[in-house]
């Protein structure tokens, strides 16, 4: 572990080496499947202004932070109704066949029950989390993927000895079964916050290949609006200019902990990172937006704002006792409003 700040007066975060060699790992398998999927087209927001939630002006707003999942990064989804196009794939064996294949250059042995492989990956999910809510830990981060997929291909190791197989495995059975695209509305968004001075980061709750997707999908997403597109698509640094200030929960420890949102460090060491590059930048002058109000809502623990996204409702999940957020929207081009951008 790599020390990365000293929080003030708080424990300190400490970077996890491992992370640095699964993203290695995965980050050319996520280019090398996403290459085979067509150029995305931009998705457009509505812009509509009626069904306002929560509302209410929010001025003096220097930095953004966002969550990935369902704030940044939509995927596809068997509930009916949702925002992408494309089901999500519901034939997991299926999935696992195919990145058995990919992984292992040959085919799925016939000893081997794809349902049964998934429902102990499940179970031993269930454990996993069961176990470090017993010992008061954090989860890490909501599940370790790539640490079940080991447990359960360790004994096949001819194919699967080692943590690198695991990882790749992981990210192609994540692939396999998701269809990833930007949510509605949020390129423009980011486009008029930046083009309004604000400085903009990231805190998700992360797995090894939530980085190289999310900028993958950038790049692979076409802006007719912008000619933004092939060859390169829309460049996510364009945005998001600072590592320091992209904050994934697997690439983090504290005290020898693994850490993820709703822990208060991590939106505390993100306004640190942020008053780098904005001197005298204060807690409230940050504003964070994601769609679970319990985890993403705990950056008013750190005296942010907290702006609740609610672009695709059904991914919007609320949290008993929860901050309340400042401000609720159902598109982007609401919280532009509030913003005043």
């Amino acid at each position: 572990m790599v020390g990365i700040s000293s929080s003030r007066g708080g424990p300190q975060l400490s970077e996890n080496l491992t992370a640095q060699r699964d993203e290695a790992v995965m980050a050319p398998v996520v280019d090398d499947l996403l290459r085979l999927h067509p150029f995305c087209e931009l998705p457009k927001s509505s812009g509509a202004m009626e069904h306002f939630g929560l509302m209410q002006c929010l001025s003096g707003i220097k930095f953004i932070g966002f969550d990935v999942y369902d704030t940044i990064l939509s995927s596809s989804a068997i509930e009916p109704g949702h925002i992408e196009a494309t089901p999500r794939r519901s034939d997991i064996p299926s999935v696992i066949a195919e990145a058995w294949r990919y992984c292992a250059n040959s085919e799925l042995p016939k000893g081997i029950d794809p349902d049964e492989l998934w429902s102990d990956f499940k179970r031993i999910e269930s454990e996993q989390k069961r176990s470090f809510v017993n010992r008061g830990e954090t989860i890490w981060p909501e599940m370790d993927a790539i640490g079940i997929w080991g447990q359960l291909l360790a004994p096949h190791s001819e194919f699967f000895g080692q943590r690198t197989a695991w990882a790749k495995f992981a990210a192609v059975f994540e692939l396999g079964r998701a269809r990833f695209s930007l949510v509605p509305g949020v390129v423009d968004f980011l486009r008029r916050a930046k083009d309004s001075g604000m400085h903009l980061g990231i805190i998700s709750n992360s797995q090894p290949y939530t980085p190289p997707i999310l900028e993958k999908v950038f790049s692979r997403t076409v802006d007719a609006a912008t000619s933004d597109g092939p060859p390169g698509g829309i460049n996510m640094e364009s945005f998001f200019p600072d590592a320091q200030t992209q904050l994934y929960s697997h690439r983090l420890s504290c005290e020898g902990r693994f850490v993820m949102k709703p822990t208060a460090a991590l939106f505390r060491e993100l306004h640190i990172r942020a008053s780098a590059s904005i001197a005298g930048l204060r807690p409230e002058e940050m504003l964070f937006v994601g769609n679970c109000q319990t985890n993403d809502g705990a950056s008013a623990t750190a005296g942010m704002k907290f702006a609740w996204c609610k672009v695709d409702p059904q991914r919007a999940r609320s949290g008993v006792d929860a901050p309340l957020p400042d401000v609720e929207f159902s598109s982007y081009a609401q919280l532009a409003l509030a913003l005043g951008i």
